[in-house]
């Protein structure tokens, strides 16, 4: 028996042929292609045919029942701005041909406003007229108020119903924009629009007049605002430079003015300062230090690293080119005497002496010679450090007189702009005093309103093609949301995404008896068991002995069908087989084996310890023996549990080649969990249609759980028709396919 947690044989052979589940590569997303989409379509046909055909039908039935809507326009041209005969005549800014579509939007707002809808109601007294309101499919109420309230109340009613039917059409390619009113009566159509025309014409007029009128006042406050604020700019300018003692000299060596800007006015933060002459001219002196620093200090770097004699300074010095003299004549005559005199003679030893005191001599010179250089380098450097301290405090005192004459600069900047703006204020009053009692107006009608003959609305083609969009949508719709939370395994391909599962085989769908096709070796049915019995043979590695465990996850999903055709194709294959009806809930192998129901079977052997010979029963399939349930145990799980099931099944596998368990399903019973941990493998079944996702990886994480080796699964009961697949894939020739006939003699296929 194999050990579930360990991996077998049959899994690396599987892991050959079947696709790779491992939870660290996530499996490749394609999309949706188009097969998908029409086997979507197909499963969702009765749903969506439906929907599509209520559309039109519920658009028509509607279009009866709407009344029928007149329409009344008027044409009206807009420019963008009026004749302009005087100067002042332009309060409105001019409208660019980039600004036409916002200008003609703002028009369309204006004759749809409130004040517009109240004037027209008021000029047509509609608030008294019921023909109005009835002609606009409201009913006249009072509800009992009073005359003054109901009245109002009725005005309102009125207004509303014109601000909410009036529309503005403006086109983008011309200035003739269209005032249109509906109505179910065409004379009042057409009136209102004539009216709302005359009204919005009258409105612009008036409106431009009050512009002008409040411009005046208004540009009058606001010169002797100006005039005032100018004074008190002037007065400000002078206090402040007065305070702080800031005068503009210019560049005193040039003559030139360097605060003049470039309209000539004076520009005081800009003057030219001794703090600044000072602080430029100790700039420069600082750069000329720092370089005179960088220089020393460069020499200082090389002194430090190189001998005395190898400086400049040593090679140009007099006093060391006479020490280096000396010290080769005395070097040279030294020598001389080591070759006559041996080395403790007097005349060696002084020669010696006088040798090593020029030696100490050109050391001593060397010494001041670096010194010399080191105290260059330091006068350097307190050089530049003092006149960084001195730019630092005149820098400080030239950025604080430059702020004071910025802020001075602002002031007579603002002085400047109010004298400038008070002088176009006074023009521009001036005018428009002039142009005061001449007005034109860029409005005019273009063509009335006319009683219209047929009406708008309602539409019978447009109602039908909404009516058929809207169903169209809503089928769609409908339809892809039901396939979204549809959590059934539709298609074998479900089983490897969804599970990740290996897929053992495909079972069709049969209409026929299952017997009969299983029994006829060339049925569809017959041909795909073969194909799973050959799966699960080489996937576990042509073991011999083997114990086979078949579940699912819920009843009634073909596990039984499944366990009883392996087991006769197995047994049709030469293999010794048995087959062990476990269900201990629902048996139905002895149905499947044409057998009785009250032969000893399983419970018989493990409880009453009855021999095989009693209880394993022959079959009408050659090498294929049955031990049914037997007697129903009173508790299936503790029967399961004991210790004597594991020896129990050891001993059926050492009889028989292959021992195929028909177990219950997973969800809500121990029995297939129980079984599974001492089998070499499991089979999972999974109806196709019907088996639900989350259910399936439930159980299959239960049979983990428990140590069960799932070989793979079997997707049963597919019919890629109904799956909506059709003949587009192959899985429709599958399904469909059949042995060749007989050809009669002669004929050619």
């Amino acid at each position: 028996m194999a050990n579930a947690q360990e991996p077998s044989l049959a899994t690396s052979l599987i892991d050959r042929f079947l696709p790779n589940f491992s939870s660290a590569e996530p499996l490749e997303n394609n999309g949706i292609t188009m097969s998908e989409i029409r086997a979507m379509l197909y499963r969702q046909r009765k749903l969506i045919f439906p929907t599509i055909v209520a559309g039109p039908v519920l658009a028509l039935g509607v279009t009866w029942m709407m009344p029928a809507i007149y329409e009344g326009t008027v044409s009206v041209k807009i420019d963008n701005e009026r004749a302009k005969i005087l100067e002042g005549q332009d309060l409105d800014p001019t409208v660019t041909t980039s600004d036409t579509g916002r200008y003609l939007a703002t028009q369309a707002s204006i004759v749809t406003s409130r004040s517009l809808a109240t004037q027209v109601a008021d000029e047509m007294a509609l608030a008294r007229d019921d023909r109005f309101l009835l002609s606009m499919g409201k009913k006249v109420k009072n509800d009992g108020l009073s005359k003054k309230d109901a009245d109002a109340a009725r005005r309102e009613q009125v207004i509303t119903l014109l601000q909410q039917t009036v529309k503005m059409a403006t086109p983008t390619d011309n200035r003739v924009a269209t005032i249109s009113f509906r109505s179910r009566n065409p004379q009042i159509a057409a009136q209102v629009a004539n009216t709302y025309a005359d009204k919005y014409i009258g409105q612009n007029v008036l409106q431009r007049y009050e512009m002008n009128a409040y411009a005046r006042k208004i540009l009058k406050n606001q010169v002797t605002q100006t005039q005032q604020e100018l004074r008190a700019a002037e007065h400000k300018a002078i206090d402040y430079a007065r305070q702080y003692h800031l005068i503009d000299i210019g560049d005193a060596a040039s003559g030139a003015d360097e605060g003049k800007g470039n309209g000539g006015t004076k520009d005081t933060g800009n003057g030219r300062s001794i703090v600044t002459a000072n602080l430029v001219a100790i700039n420069d002196a600082y750069a000329a230090a720092q370089a005179e620093r960088i220089a020393a200090e460069g020499r200082w770097h090389v002194a430090q690293s190189a001998s005395p004699l190898d400086l400049p300074e040593g090679r140009n010095s007099p006093s060391i080119q006479g020490l280096m003299q000396s010290r080769a004549a005395t070097a040279s005559q030294l020598a001389q005497l080591r070759k006559r005199y041996a080395a403790n003679r007097p005349e060696v030893q002084e020669a010696a002496a006088q040798l090593a005191s020029i030696e100490s001599q050109i050391a001593t010179v060397g010494q001041n010679i670096r010194a010399s250089i080191r105290a260059e380098y330091l006068g350097a450097l307190h050089k530049e450090q003092e006149l960084a301290k001195s730019r630092s405090d005149l820098s400080a005192q030239s950025l604080g007189e430059q702020e004071r004459r910025v802020q001075l600069n602002l002031i007579v900047r603002d002085a400047d702009t109010l004298r400038r703006q008070l002088g176009d204020l006074l023009t521009r009053l001036n005018q428009i005093e002039s142009a005061a009692d001449v007005d034109t107006n860029n409005i005019a009608i273009i063509d009335k309103a006319r009683v219209p003959d047929d009406p708008v609305s309602p539409i019978m083609w447009r109602n039908l093609l909404i009516g058929l969009v809207a169903g169209v949508t809503l089928a769609i719709s409908t339809a892809l949301l039901r396939e979204l939370f549809d959590e059934t395994l539709q298609r074998p391909e479900d089983v490897e995404d969804k599970l990740r599962l290996p897929l053992l085989g495909v079972v069709p769908a049969t209409l026929t008896n299952v017997l009969d096709s299983l029994n006829d070796g060339k049925s569809g049915l017959a041909e795909a068991y073969y194909s799973v019995r050959s799966t699960i043979d080489y996937a576990s590695g042509g073991d011999v002995k083997k114990l086979i465990l078949i579940t699912s996850s819920s009843p009634a999903e073909g596990k039984s069908t499944t366990a009883y055709a392996l087991a006769q194709d197995f047994a049709r294959a030469g293999r010794r087989v048995l087959l062990v009806d476990a269900d201990t809930r629902a048996p139905s192998q002895h149905r499947l084996l044409k057998h009785a129901r009250n032969l000893s079977g399983l419970t018989d052997s493990i409880v009453h310890q009855k021999p095989f010979t009693e209880t394993i029963h022959q079959s009408e399939t050659p090498d294929l023996y049955f031990m049914p349930l037997g007697a129903r145990p009173a508790n299936p799980a503790h029967l399961l549990s004991s210790d004597v099931i594991a020896p129990f099944l050891n001993r059926l596998k050492e009889m028989f080649d292959v021992v195929i368990v028909d177990a219950p399903p997973v969800m809500g019973l121990a029995d297939a969990l129980l079984l599974a941990r001492h089998m070499d493998a499991v089979i999972f079944i999974a109806e196709a249609g019907r088996a639900h996702n989350d259910q399936a990886k439930i159980a299959l994480r239960r049979l983990r759980d428990n140590g069960a080796h799932v070989l793979g699964a079997v997707l049963t009961k597919f019919n890629p028709v109904e799956s909506g697949y059709g003949q587009s894939t192959g899985y429709y020739y599958y399904y469909n396919y059949r042995y060749e006939r007989a050809l009669p003699e002669g004929e050619t296929a």
